[in-house]
C-alpha cells in the first residue's frame, strides 16, 4: 500500500488562508504541549477588539496527525463571531465550519 501524499505544512496553511479565511488573521505555532494536542486562542487589542487567532499544535505530532488536527482548529476560527465569543465550543456552528474546511480544502 502506498503512503498517501500529504501537502506540506506551509502549503496547507496557504490553502486554508486563501480558501477559508476567518474574520481575523490566523497565526500558527508548534511547541510541546502537556495536556492536549492542540488549541486555538483569540487575541484582542487594548480596546478589546479581536486582532488574530493563534493555533498551537503539539510539535511532537507527526505530519499525518497534524494534517488531521489543523482543519479542526481552523474550524474554531471560522465558527467564532461576536455573538459566539468562545473558540472552544463544538456546537452546530463549529460543525458547519468544520465541514466547510473539510470539503473545500481537505478533499
Amino acid at each position: 500500500m502506498r503512503k498517501p501524499k500529504w501537502p506540506s505544512y506551509r502549503r496547507f496553511l496557504k490553502e486554508l488562508r486563501e480558501i477559508c479565511p476567518p474574520i481575523v488573521p490566523v497565526k500558527t505555532r508548534r511547541r510541546k504541549l502537556k495536556d492536549c494536542i492542540a488549541y486555538t486562542t483569540l487575541h484582542r487589542n487594548d480596546e478589546g477588539l479581536p486582532t488574530h487567532f493563534e493555533i498551537t499544535i503539539d510539535s511532537r505530532l507527526s505530519w499525518e496527525a497534524t494534517w488531521q488536527v489543523l482543519p479542526h482548529e481552523w474550524a474554531h476560527c471560522l465558527a467564532w463571531n461576536e455573538d459566539h465569543p468562545t473558540v472552544t465550543d463544538h456546537d452546530p456552528q463549529f460543525g458547519l465550519a468544520y465541514s466547510h474546511v473539510w470539503e473545500d480544502v481537505v478533499e
